[in-house]
């Protein structure tokens, strides 16, 4: 077995252990994720509930968390089914600071914001619920939702919720 390996089943087996102690606070922000793995222990399937007061309340999102072979040296990918998001591109994997690997060199992220090793699942979680709630307009992976979002949310929100219930 592959340190890799080894190293995202721990992280399973802590999230597991994690979301016993979570499923007893309402108000933790992870209630409502849920993932497990495919036959390929690298492949994780998700669920997640929109959170409360915000506009995916009761929206239900799906996707897939990635890691790569050389986890935790190098971040997981984060892939949604169906999404209309500023931070999400056409391919339907999400874009943000955490998960860009340090060694590469792009104009805006900052070095502390880029993945780090010592990052858990949870904090990647939790990283991604924020950049779905607050997009990040500068530096979008979709022009269009971002183009949206910032000139006309309510039009946003609609084809948002549009592409959920496909």
């Amino acid at each position: 077995m592959t340190s890799a390996l080894k190293y995202v089943m721990a992280q399973y087996k802590n999230y597991l252990k994690d979301q016993e102690n979570r499923n007893k606070d309402i108000y933790d922000p992870l209630n409502g994720f849920f993932c497990s793995p495919q036959e390929d222990f690298f492949k994780w399937n998700f669920t997640l509930i929109g959170m409360l007061n915000t506009p995916f309340e009761g929206s239900v999102l799906y996707g897939q968390i990635i890691f790569p072979p050389t986890f935790p040296v190098d971040p997981p990918k984060i892939k949604f089914n169906n999404i209309y998001h500023p931070n999400v591109g056409p391919d339907g994997f999400l874009c943000m600071s955490t998960l860009h690997d340090q060694r590469s060199d792009n104009f805006y992220d900052k070095a502390d914001e880029k993945w780090n090793p010592a990052n858990t699942i949870e904090s990647i979680i939790i990283s991604m619920m924020l950049i779905l709630q607050e997009p990040n307009n500068e530096s979008p992976a979709n022009i269009d939702a971002a183009k949206d979002f910032r000139e006309n949310k309510l039009n946003y929100f609609r084809k948002f919720r549009r592409l959920l219930n496909q």
